[in-house]
């Protein structure tokens, strides 16, 4: 007769079901971290960002360990496994959400774009970690650049909750999975998909990688406060409430003309185009609701007055006459005045902020030699000058608008390719020291922090 105190087969079956289950992810993680270490990895240059995921997110999941463990009975086995794959699936959602954009970097024809815009992303931000270093300790980990289904890039700083793609009734149409996914340390640039063949639209990043600064750099109140000087005077102070609403779009315009120069410019142009009078008569907000953005002319606008800060007056007047000629008037012009003080103010506050090595000036007889090579076909590796991807994208940019009907495709292939191999392997630049003070314990504990919020939310959904 069957001892009554021995657990039946099924029991035994379930027990080693979860523990399997729940052992399956660290397992893969471990895979992740070893790979991304290995200097010719082509996950060599995302080290950092895997080894801070990975570790908070195997915090995140250490509870469904102990809580598989403390299921002493049968009954309690039987009752709770449910909840307990439940967890274990959840938590799967949070690393699919980094995971999906890892694998894009090993499959073609993404992972050659991802690694250019990778490389285009790293050198608007890394001078500020080459002037900054670390000093807040927050051990920032690089942006990771991803195709998105947004219509425009747009940036997630890390400790923002992110804009995750919603599907009815998954893991992500839920607020506990955006607030775990806003707590992991590493902030996503998004691509829409329709920028994967136009190489000119990664200027775009630049804008994204201009609110990432301003997050990772602490600069908003500084901004803030250039901006309320600029404006003062009974003449433009009461303008101060708009620009104020207006500030981080205006910053990050302004620090991608820092870092991009004219191209961007020119980018932005092509994206804003809409029909003329959606533009000429474009108004937003009032003394209360201002909204995230001035109007298409406005921001145009005061790229302008930043090109002409800058020194590239040539550039900014060729852009004013074509947008002036297609938009003639436009329904803010109260605001006009407004704009040439605030870019020389911000951009020169700023410029004591931002290095000079990001400046687009340093690089732009770069940008003139790689037009030139890719204009004739000719390999840009032949020229050992051409290392900046802002010269590149700069230089694909402006042969796109003296030749946009040609077909580009085999051009902007050669030249993202040549934005990836001239990268030398292994860690990115700067980041060595970073690996060198990561505290994985402490990576693994802030993933625990989360855990028990995260899991109370989850068992209240419903299952499907």
């Amino acid at each position: 007769m069957p001892d009554p105190r021995s657990p039946s087969a099924l029991v035994v079956r379930k027990r080693a079901e979860l523990n399997a289950k729940q052992q399956a992810l660290p397992a893969e993680l471990e895979i992740w971290r070893t790979k991304s270490a290995t200097e010719n990895s082509p996950l060599a240059k995302h080290h950092t960002q895997i080894r801070r995921l990975t570790a908070q997110i195997e915090g995140l999941q250490k509870q469904i360990a102990t809580d598989i463990a403390a299921l002493v009975t049968d009954d309690d086995l039987l009752r709770q496994s449910r909840q307990v794959e439940k967890r274990l699936l959840a938590v799967q959602a949070v690393w699919e959400y980094f995971r999906a954009k890892l694998v894009l970097r090993a499959q073609e024809p993404f992972a050659t774009f991802l690694k250019a815009a990778d490389a285009f992303a790293w050198a608007c931000y890394a001078p500020m970690l080459t002037r900054y270093g670390d000093a807040q300790g927050s051990r920032r980990a690089p942006p990771l650049v991803a195709l998105q289904g947004e219509w425009s890039p747009f940036a997630i700083p890390r400790d923002h909750i992110y804009q995750v793609m919603r599907s009815p009734g998954g893991w992500t149409d839920s607020a506990p999975f955006a607030a775990v996914i806003g707590a992991l340390p590493v902030p996503i640039v998004g691509v829409p998909w329709l920028h994967l063949d136009h190489l000119p639209d990664m200027l775009l990043v630049a804008h994204e990688i201009g609110h990432i600064v301003e997050h990772d750099f602490a600069l908003e109140e500084t901004v803030d406060e250039t901006i309320r000087q600029a404006l003062a005077g009974a003449k433009r102070e009461m303008h101060l409430a708009a620009w104020k609403a207006w500030r981080a779009e205006a910053f990050a315009d302004l620090f991608a003309c820092y870092a991009a120069g004219p191209e961007f410019v020119w980018a932005l142009v092509d994206l804003l185009a809409r029909r003329r009078q959606d533009i000429t008569g474009e108004r937003v907000g009032d003394s209360d609701e201002w909204g995230d953005y001035p109007t298409t002319t406005l921001r145009v606008l005061l790229n302008i007055a930043a090109l002409t800060e800058l020194g590239f007056g040539p550039d900014a007047t060729s852009i004013r006459t074509e947008w002036t000629k297609d938009f003639d008037s436009h329904a803010m012009s109260a605001f006009d005045d407004d704009l040439r003080p605030i870019a020389s103010a911000v951009l020169s506050k700023v410029g004591n902020i931002l290095p000079t090595d990001l400046m687009f000036t340093r690089i732009a007889q770069q940008a003139t030699r790689a037009a030139t090579l890719l204009r004739q076909n000719m390999p840009l590796s032949q020229e050992a000058t051409v290392q900046d991807p802002r010269a590149v994208v700069a230089a694909a940019s402006s042969i796109f608008r003296l030749r946009p009907a040609d077909d580009h495709r085999d051009r902007w292939q050669a030249a993202r390719t040549h934005m990836v191999e001239a990268r030398p392997p292994g860690l990115l630049a700067t980041e060595q020291e970073s690996v060198d003070r990561l505290d994985d314990e402490q990576d693994r504990q802030a993933g625990s922090a989360q855990a028990q919020a995260f899991f109370d939310a989850v068992d209240a959904m419903p299952s499907s």
